[in-house]
This record gives C-alpha cells, sequence and structure tokens, in this order.
C-alpha cells in the first residue's frame, strides 16, 4: 500500500474520501467514474490514483471567479451576492491551493507521481470552486471541485 494510500485511510469519522482513478485510453485521460469532479465539505480527503499502466501525473489547481449578476434575485446565493457586491475580481490574487495539507507545492503544480491525497481546507466563504488540471505526459483534463459547507 503506497503511503498517500495509508494516509486516505486516516481521517475524521465525519469526513468523506473520494477517490479518483486517472487512466489514458485511446491517447485521452479517463478520470473517476463521474469525470473526477467533486463536491466535497472541509476535512473530506480526495485522493487521485494512477490505474495500473498509466504514468505519473501532475495536479495544478485554480479557485474559479463567478461572473457578477447584473440583477439579483430573492433567492440569489451568498456567492452570487459577494460577485455582484464586488464587481471584478482580479483572479491572479485568488488562492489556488484548495487543500489544509499537504501544503502547496512550490509553482503550485504537484511532482508528477502515481498518487496524491490531500485534505480539503475550509477557509472559503461562501462555498467555493476549483478548476484542476490533470496533466499525464502531453494530455491534459480539467474536472473540478467544489467545497461546500
Amino acid at each position: 500500500m503506497a503511503s498517500s494510500e495509508r494516509e486516505a485511510q486516516k481521517f475524521d469519522e465525519t469526513a468523506s474520501v473520494y477517490e479518483i482513478d486517472i487512466a489514458i485510453e485511446n491517447n485521452t485521460i479517463i478520470v473517476g467514474t463521474n469525470g473526477g469532479n467533486v463536491t466535497g465539505a472541509p476535512g473530506d480527503k480526495i485522493m487521485w490514483r494512477a490505474t495500473a499502466g498509466t504514468p505519473p501525473f501532475s495536479l495544478a489547481f485554480f479557485q474559479l471567479a463567478p461572473e457578477p449578476a447584473v440583477k439579483l434575485g430573492a433567492r440569489a446565493s451568498a456567492r452570487a451576492r459577494a460577485g455582484a457586491a464586488k464587481g471584478h475580481t482580479d483572479v491572479a490574487a485568488l488562492a489556488r491551493w484548495p487543500f489544509v495539507e499537504p501544503p502547496e507545492p512550490p509553482g503550485g503544480i504537484t511532482a508528477p507521481a502515481l498518487s496524491f491525497c490531500a485534505k480539503l481546507s475550509g477557509n472559503f466563504e461562501p462555498p467555493t470552486p476549483f478548476k484542476y488540471t490533470i496533466i499525464v505526459g502531453n494530455l491534459q483534463l480539467d474536472p473540478i471541485i467544489i467545497i461546500d459547507r
């Protein structure tokens, strides 16, 4: 058992663990059961694993900024209200790393590996979406993580 798999087994009983397999088929990255998208809560763990025969992969993360609403309806979310109040968002200034552990690697991209396990941060209010890029050789795919409360 790899060290990241052992790490995924150590978690709070209230937390969820998401296991996302990464495979290459016909020169295409295949991720997870439903495309590698995750809606998790603070403290949840996500574990990415290369399937047998898949080369090492790297991951890069980016926080998504919503487009501000021109008019807010009565059911507008807290995120929509915050975005409308702010107007333009400097996306380069947004936090890129959605995890409390491990710490963000230099340059914000994980080193190539066959597995990677991380624990979602609770420092984002309102619920925050992150796009991540899976890089395997010259192939890339961009699923989404949403940290929801």
